[in-house]
């Protein structure tokens, strides 16, 4: 009995744990696509410029 209880603490343990890092990782995540979308419309955004400036 102590044995299942001692395996459950540790399993919720590493569930909290496991769900600690996963809420940083997505965050981390999140916030690299958020920076990789920015520049990624900061480029597009200056290309298009460019091709008006050159078709003039």
């Amino acid at each position: 009995m102590r044995r299942i209880v001692l395996w459950s603490w540790v399993f919720l343990g590493g569930a909290w744990w496991g769900w600690l890092v996963a809420m940083v990782a997505g965050g981390m995540s999140m916030i690299v696509v958020a920076c990789e979308l920015r520049t990624d419309v900061f480029a597009a955004s200056h290309a298009s410029t460019l091709y008006v400036f050159r078709g003039r």
